[in-house]
């Protein structure tokens, strides 16, 4: 009898463990997307950009610090040290403090464009963490990951078949700007962020 009853409870508990799952919202094939290119910016690093901002273009290269920092230097001379999420001038150019000077959001351009697969991984779990739907879209060969649902807009694209970051787009009411990423390397390699 008793051996009944410890059958009849695990077989409660199983049902109801299964009910409350069956209720949770299922990931949607978006978010196993993001997924899937978290993993990819998580195991990689990239080697910088070709960007434009504010009708000007630029080239910025990636070199990983101590801390996990990065310094990310521009064409123009600029420097930057990248930590997470957040972007700091380390030297700044005239060329790109005159756009400054126009545009305040600059640095949060700036920050997206520059290619650092530090920063897109941060922003991407952020989304998912956060429990917003990652919204993918893009074209035939690339999906289109936006990394955060409010302006000023940043979206990721990536390659469909083999999910590497190709490029990114910068959006607000104010300025928009576009990089090509330079590639990708190991993440245990020191000349990549």
């Amino acid at each position: 009898m008793a051996v009944i009853r410890a059958v009849l409870v695990v077989a409660a508990i199983t049902a109801a463990a299964f009910g409350i799952v069956s209720a949770l919202p299922q990931p949607t094939q978006s978010d196993r997307i993001a997924v899937a290119v978290l993993h990819v910016l998580e195991t990689h690093r990239g080697l910088g950009s070709e960007f434009t901002i504010g009708g000007r273009s630029f080239v910025a290269q990636c070199r990983r610090l101590p801390g996990r920092r990065s310094l990310v230097r521009v064409s123009d001379g600029t420097q930057f040290v990248v930590r997470g999420v957040h972007v700091r001038p380390w030297r700044p150019s005239s060329q790109l403090a005159s756009v400054r000077r126009t545009h305040g959001l600059l640095q949060a351009a700036e920050a997206d464009l520059f290619g650092s697969y530090r920063l897109y991984t941060q922003e991407l779990a952020l989304q998912l963490q956060s429990g917003s739907r990652v919204e993918t879209g893009g074209g035939r060969n690339a999906y289109g990951l936006i990394l955060d649902q409010a302006r000023p807009r940043a979206v990721l694209l990536v390659d469909r078949a083999t999910l590497q970051p190709v490029a990114v787009r910068f959006s607000s009411r104010s300025l928009s700007g576009r990089a090509i990423l330079s590639g990708q390397r190991p993440a245990t390699e020191a000349t990549t962020c």
